[in-house]
């Protein structure tokens, strides 16, 4: 059970990718100094990858659950504007299971199990704390703008942080000025009190759009963390989103 729970949660959570890159690194740039907030903000949107349909050839996983670990390989196909398929295979390279998340539906062949499992929005936000949508946050997307009290911004530091209340979640979000990233981030509802928290590293560029080339989740709720290898991404897909349901599965509805 362990890892058909393991398996669900990489693949209501994962979405990271990387390809034929073009490498800045922090000495290549000067460090910029003092931003407007909102133009800033709007800056870092720009770079979002869920700006454009993409595909995510491979993406190398180190998963653990209460200290059990496993090592997979996901791949994933993202359709503008809210539409992701997801692959997750074993090492060995066969299939175990495939997921579609929409803004407002999760649907998984369990292939361990042969069950079709099927949520809706508000199981996901009961469950983890935050909207089907908000996973892209974790290679770096800025999707959940704030109410902007500074009109100003320091980055003289390459760093700029800010921390606000919406939707009963707490967001707290580290960017990195010269990439125009996020660097670390983390959402905990504070009703329920589960937290969900990303780090990132090494800023790659591909095709005038900025992702992590290694992101790190942890998961407080389900003890889960989770360290995507970014491996090949195609950020001018333009392809289509196939997920048929396989047959004569047993259906779980989760509510």
């Amino acid at each position: 059970m362990q890892i058909v729970r393991l398996l669900i949660l990489i693949l209501a959570l994962f979405l990271a990718g990387c390809g034929t890159i073009k490498r800045k690194t922090v000495e290549e740039l000067t460090p910029p100094g003092v931003y407007k907030t909102e133009m800033f903000l709007e800056d870092v949107k720009e770079y979002n990858l869920t700006n454009e349909s993409f595909y995510i050839n491979k993406a190398d996983v180190q998963a653990s659950l209460n200290g059990f670990n496993q090592n997979l390989v996901i791949s994933m196909k993202y359709k503008k504007p809210d539409s992701a398929m997801f692959i997750v295979k074993a090492k060995i390279g066969i299939e175990v299971a495939r997921a579609l998340i929409t803004n407002d539906t999760v649907i998984i062949n369990d292939r361990l199990n042969k069950r079709l499992i099927i949520s809706g929005a508000e199981y996901f936000r009961r469950k983890y704390g935050l909207e089907p949508r908000l996973i892209c946050m974790m290679f770096g997307d800025f999707l959940v703008k704030p109410d902007l009290i500074e009109n100003e911004i320091n980055c003289n530091k390459n760093l700029y942080q800010i921390d606000f209340l919406k939707d009963r979640n707490l967001y707290l979000m580290k960017f990195d000025c010269i990439s125009k990233k996020l660097r670390e981030a983390s959402i905990e509802n504070i009703t329920g009190g589960k937290k969900i928290e990303f780090k990132f590293e090494e800023f790659v560029e591909n095709n005038k759009k900025k992702y992590p080339e290694l992101s790190t989740i942890f998961v407080s709720a389900e003890e889960i963390i989770l360290k995507i290898s970014i491996d090949k991404i195609d950020t001018d897909w333009n392809g289509n989103i196939d997920f048929v349901a396989n047959k004569g599965y047993r259906r779980k509805i989760l509510k």
